[in-house]
This record gives structure tokens, C-alpha cells and sequence, in this order.
């Protein structure tokens, strides 16, 4: 009995472990790749220091070749797209709560995926 007990919490453990980054594979497999791209993607936007387009092209490119945001951040992953999307070095104003903190999440998200 007491074996059974142990491989089932092992399997369990196991199987948590891999919900980190398993379950969102496409997520992490796109940050490990492009270790460059994914260290600045989810980083704030700095004027002076990244406010031409190139900076905000690359990060809506790296977004676009992830295709799937992590399952539980993916309302997260449309907020900092739309942001993106929209910025404008001209009309620039520093994030709001809401991008500020999805794009935080999406950051420590590609973290775990290095761990």
C-alpha cells in the first residue's frame, strides 16, 4: 500500500513539475530558442532607450512566432499585443496598471521557462 501511495504522489509531483512549463511547450520552446528575443520581449519600454519601432517590431515578431501564450495567461497575453500594437513613440505614455502587470507576468512566466 505504502508503495502505491509513494508512486502516485511521485506521478503527481511529476506531472505538476511538468504543468510549469509542459503544458505550455510552444511558450517555453519559442523562449529557449531565442534566448535574445525572449530576454527583451516582456522588458518596459524605455523611451530614449527603445522608443524607435525596430525594438516594438521585434517584440510583436517574437509574440507573433510563440502563436500560443501560456493557457493561464493568455488574457495577459493580449493586453501587452494590444499595447504593442498600439505604441506610438510620439503619443508615449508610461503603462498603464494593466499592461504594467501582464507584461510583468508574461516576464516571470519566460523566467520559469528557463529554470
Amino acid at each position: 500500500m505504502a508503495k502505491r501511495f509513494t508512486m502516485t504522489v511521485t506521478a503527481a509531483m511529476t506531472a505538476t513539475l511538468l504543468a510549469g512549463c509542459g503544458g505550455e511547450s510552444a511558450f517555453c520552446a519559442a523562449v529557449n530558442a531565442d534566448a535574445e528575443a525572449s530576454a527583451s520581449a516582456f522588458t518596459p519600454l524605455v523611451p530614449g532607450q527603445d522608443g524607435t519601432p525596430q525594438p516594438i517590431d521585434d517584440r510583436l515578431i517574437f509574440m507573433d512566432e510563440v502563436k500560443t501564450p501560456p493557457k493561464d495567461l493568455a488574457d495577459e497575453w493580449d493586453v501587452f499585443y494590444e499595447y504593442l500594437s498600439g505604441y506610438d513613440p510620439v503619443t508615449w505614455q508610461p503603462e498603464p496598471p494593466e499592461v504594467l502587470e501582464a507584461r510583468q507576468a508574461l516576464f516571470e512566466a519566460s523566467q520559469e521557462c528557463r529554470e
